[in-house]
């Protein structure tokens, strides 16, 4: 079993979350809810492991050892 961390943010221009892997060129969706795009990565994931280069990106893959959150105080404008 392999995890990997899942960058999520929300899109208010297409009102959707996207949802994308890190370093993995093909893992990333965009959907409705949270739980919508963890799925569809999870599905995604499903159908690329038997890919050939998919399987040579995963196995190049460089995993982030720390994430860092700083907070930012910032207005942001409605219009």
């Amino acid at each position: 079993m392999i995890n990997l961390p899942v960058n999520i943010f929300y899109s208010s221009e297409t009102n959707q979350y996207i949802g994308f892997v890190p370093g993995l060129t093909w893992m990333h969706t965009q959907w409705d809810t949270i739980d919508e795009v963890l799925n569809n990565l999870q599905q995604l994931y499903e159908m690329l492991k038997e890919d050939e280069d998919f399987k040579k990106e995963l196995a190049n893959y460089t995993r982030f050892i720390w994430f860092y959150s700083f907070p930012i105080n910032a207005e942001v404008s409605s219009s």
